[in-house]
């Protein structure tokens, strides 16, 4: 589902290293009488002006490193590789799997960084998540027996023990969100879906629930939920809302209505002290929004791009590592401060989607 690029269902220092502060941002809309594509549409959650907190610095690049998908062109493109940036090398390496495979997704820090969790396609089952050590041994898929459709999982819990997930499946009574332990056998179902893949004659949509994030205390869970359109070409009009749930009593809250991003590239971060959501609009801007859906807002990023994908929280909340679009392909990714001042490209990450950052 939402643009899933699993199937047709659906970089010396970090040589981190800053090019330029580049200024004038890509007309994106700000104060404009009517809110644009990704704003709610509740007055709490407006994002039609964007806060304006206190100036501050440009982001520091902390040491760490970064984890991504590369593709050829944009995230519709054909898969080159998951890869790492780490601060002490001078650039990005690629995960050797142990296949080939046809189509890959989300890439994800364990929250120790010792390993990764990644999704990955396969023609005989799917979409399906594996765990693989950063230098590409001990590489494992995670198979709950059975199941029949997609399966891709997109976020650790704080002890490692869990992923969030999503199932897509011929049998949409399937589909929703699921927990699924780290052995890879058993799933716990949080979510059932109340739209599905829609196909038209002109191609298909992957309407559902995915791109699932845990809060940083584990307590509740954030993901979206797609809705397909109508017609011949049921992609072309799909909206997306951005939903809340709790984990402990399954209740859902909708914080934002419509506008989240559904195509490829769409994603969530959690900040780490739990105090927002970032996520990527329709209209290819970033926003932000409380947890509770209030204090909604666009961020203007200061960076050369005809649009923003993403995003991911750094490790210590000080900033927003974002991917961009130039002229449909993917770009190089920038680090702001939550404001989206002080935009600073990170070499060697041309290409790249679906970032993760870990300190360790």
């Amino acid at each position: 589902m939402i643009g899933s690029r699993l199937g047709s269902r659906h970089r010396a220092v970090i040589t981190f290293c800053v090019a330029a502060i580049l200024a004038a941002c890509q007309g994106r809309p700000a104060g404009s009488a009517t809110p644009p594509a990704g704003v709610p549409s509740a007055p709490s959650t407006s994002l039609a002006t964007p806060a304006a907190p206190s100036p501050t610095p440009r982001p520091t690049l902390p040491t760490g490193r970064l984890l991504f998908t590369r593709y050829a062109g944009n995230a519709e493109g054909a898969f080159v590789g998951f890869f790492i940036l780490d601060a002490r090398q001078s650039k990005a390496t690629k995960v050797d799997l142990p296949f080939t495979v046809a189509g890959a997704g989300i890439p994800v820090w364990s929250p120790d960084g010792s390993t990764l969790l990644v999704n990955i396609y396969r023609s005989d089952t799917g979409a399906r998540p594996a765990t693989i050590k950063p230098d590409g041994s001990q590489f494992r898929m995670l198979e709950p027996e059975g199941l029949a459709g997609d399966l891709e999982c997109t976020s650790w819990s704080a002890d490692g023990r869990r992923l969030l997930c999503y199932v897509g499946s011929p049998n949409t009574k399937l589909d929703g969100m699921y927990e699924l332990t780290l052995e890879g056998t058993e799933l716990r179902r949080l979510t059932t879906s109340p739209y599905h893949y829609t196909e038209g004659s002109e191609g298909g949509c992957g309407g559902g629930e995915g791109r699932g994030v845990y809060s940083p205390d584990g307590s509740r869970f954030a993901f979206i939920r797609q809705k397909c359109g109508t017609g011949p070409a049921p992609d072309k009009d799909e909206e997306a809302a951005l939903v809340v749930g709790d984990l402990a009593t399954r209740k859902l809250t909708v914080i934002v209505e419509r506008g989240v991003r559904t195509h490829a590239g769409s994603q969530l971060s959690w900040s780490p002290d739990g105090a927002w959501i970032a996520y990527g609009t329709q209209s290819l801007d970033l926003a932000l929004v409380r947890p509770d859906g209030t204090d909604g807002h666009l961020v203007e990023v200061d960076a050369d791009s005809a649009g923003i994908m993403g995003p991911t929280w750094s490790p210590d909340g000080s900033a927003i590592l974002v991917c961009t679009l130039l002229s449909g392909n993917l770009g190089s990714m920038y680090v702001v401060v939550p404001d989206g001042s002080g935009a600073s490209i990170v070499s060697g990450t041309s290409g790249g989607a679906f970032p993760s950052w870990t300190g360790s």
